[in-house]
């Protein structure tokens, strides 16, 4: 019960730190999001990203927005595409909408925090089922 305790403490804490945010980017004081504004950037994820690359973010219009199929691709290179967008796609620029700072916590979102929640999720259900 004790280590079942410390996992959910753990996922706690790795739920917490993506939806509360990941201040690992390099923004200056002004450019420090709040809680309210993460959560309505994950909003637009679902939803206007969504409208492209899937419901799930699986992919339809637009490619899959899942961890293991960003894996490759570096953080600037992810940053770069929604900042100016791809040309002769409809993949627009969101430098207009979205703020450095906006755009660097979704592509941190999208490639270490739904990550890590869920291999957290994953390692809870397994030692769950494990000890029954």
């Amino acid at each position: 019960m004790k280590q079942l305790f410390k996992k959910w403490n753990g996922l706690v804490y790795l739920f917490a730190f993506s939806i509360f945010g990941i201040q690992g980017f390099h923004v200056s004081a002004e450019e420090v999001l709040t809680i309210e504004r993460k959560k309505a950037l994950i909003e637009l994820l679902k939803k206007d990203c969504g409208s492209c690359h899937g419901k799930w973010l699986r992919g339809n219009v637009g490619p899959p927005l899942l961890p293991g199929k960003l894996r490759n691709k570096s953080r600037d290179f992810l940053i770069k595409k929604i900042t100016e967008g791809v040309e002769g796609s409809e993949m627009p620029a969101w430098k207009n909408n979205l703020s450095k700072a906006e755009i660097a916590f979704l592509v941190d979102y999208l490639t270490i925090s739904r990550n890590i929640a869920q291999k957290s999720a994953q390692i809870i259900i397994n030692d769950t089922l494990a000890s029954r």
